[in-house]
């Protein structure tokens, strides 16, 4: 499996805003991952760990019982 960096962008973009997964070559990642697709980033890259993905906190929302 080898993504390219716009697949790997397009994966932590999609788990963000659109919900829980994303797939793509065969390789499914999910919300759990972020560390993970943030650091193939970086490494693909070749960035510093100094970016806005880096930065990026997320929660999931609490529903009204």
């Amino acid at each position: 499996m080898a993504l390219t960096i716009s697949q790997v962008d397009q994966a932590i973009e999609d788990i963000l805003l659109k919900g829980q997964a994303f797939s793509a070559d065969g390789a499914t990642f999910t919300r759990a991952d972020l560390d993970k697709l943030r650091a193939l980033r970086r490494e693909i890259g070749g960035e510093s760990a100094d970016n806005i993905l880096d930065r990026t906190t997320y929660v999931i929302p609490r529903r009204p019982a």
